[in-house]
């Protein structure tokens, strides 16, 4: 049976069939917010030395440790983005559509690829000078030429990147090239003790309140005490926070509190200490129900109305605004 064809915009690696000049200069992604500047280093020498992620685990980039000149670094090269994923994850239906511009509405990858998202995320964190202080240490982005995928398979055995078959029938200096973020190589030698958790829930905190909610808060994103991984973030300024209503922006914002308290509970932490302590309405985020979406026929998790109230106001969580509502609109 034939793979089914699927359509993808040009992404920062796409090259013009007559552009020849594959260097990326520009701070990433062209659009408003955060930006990631290009590493400086992304000239010297590369060199691949094991695969760190599980490439059948991780859908949507692969982690090396790599080499760079003579510094050791940890290199996330990112899988292509599907533009039928970014209307698939981006919670935009019917009317929120409609109330997109067209020009953003044509560049969704622009809010929901995981590569920008990392841009955005980790340009928020170096511009608030807390780069390597809550999640690891960022050094900037790189791109990669087609060329390495082939050797990247070889060394490492057929992994998969998601490339459009259009592109793969261009001769390879046409292609696409990798998009990557390159990364400060941590090794996980901290254990989770109360004191570590108490610590990284400061840190979410802190992050929250510049902005940026992870959306994936789980053991396996953090080494040493940090996050390492932010694919999944939203960053403000972002679209979703200027079309989506106040109660369901609540709702998405504290769902990063309430997987912290599961993942605590996961590892057997006894602790005195929660990130939600409406032990109602933590229940509530967590709800394991879920409900056939009538728009992608993707299952989702089934997001209850915010009733938060339901306990007073002393039991709530962060409050964290809305853009709107940080903007005076």
């Amino acid at each position: 049976m034939p793979s089914q064809r699927r359509t993808r915009r040009q992404s920062p690696g796409q090259q013009d069939d007559n552009t020849e000049d594959r260097r990326y200069d520009n701070p990433l992604p062209p659009c408003e917010g955060a930006k990631l500047l290009p590493f400086q280093g992304r000239y010297a020498p590369l060199h691949f030395k094991r695969l760190i992620s599980d490439p059948v685990r991780d859908q949507k980039s692969h982690v090396f440790e790599v080499t760079i000149g003579s510094d050791v670094y940890a290199l996330k090269v990112f899988r292509f983005f599907d533009d039928d994923d970014a209307a698939h994850d981006s919670d935009l239906y019917g009317s929120d559509q409609e109330a997109v511009p067209c020009d953003t509405l044509s560049h969704l990858d622009h809010y929901y690829a995981p590569f920008y998202n990392e841009c955005r995320a980790f340009g928020k964190l170096i511009d608030a000078d807390q780069n390597g202080k809550i999640a690891v240490h960022c050094h900037g982005y790189m791109s990669l030429p087609a060329c390495w995928e082939g050797r990247l398979n070889k060394q490492f055995g057929k992994l998969d990147w998601d490339r459009l078959d259009e592109d793969s029938a261009r001769p390879v200096s046409k292609r696409q090239d990798l998009m990557a973020i390159v990364k400060e190589m941590l090794h996980d030698n901290v254990p989770w003790t109360p004191k570590v958790a108490r610590k990284c829930l400061k840190d979410l905190r802190r992050l929250r309140s510049l902005g940026v909610y992870p959306m994936d808060i789980k053991a396996d994103n953090y080494v040493g005490g940090l996050l390492v991984d932010l694919s999944q973030a939203y960053t403000k300024p972002h679209l979703i926070f200027r079309i989506k209503p106040a109660h369901w922006l609540r709702m998405e914002q504290e769902r990063d509190l309430a997987d912290f308290d599961q993942m605590v509970e996961e590892m057997g932490l006894k602790t005195n200490f929660r990130a939600i302590v409406n032990y109602k309405y933590r229940y509530k985020l967590r709800l394991s129900t879920t409900t056939e979406s009538p728009y992608y026929g993707k299952t989702r998790k089934k997001r209850k109305r915010d009733t938060r109230g339901d306990e007073g106001d002393d039991s709530m969580v962060s409050g964290d605004l809305t853009e709107k509502e940080d903007l005076g609109r």
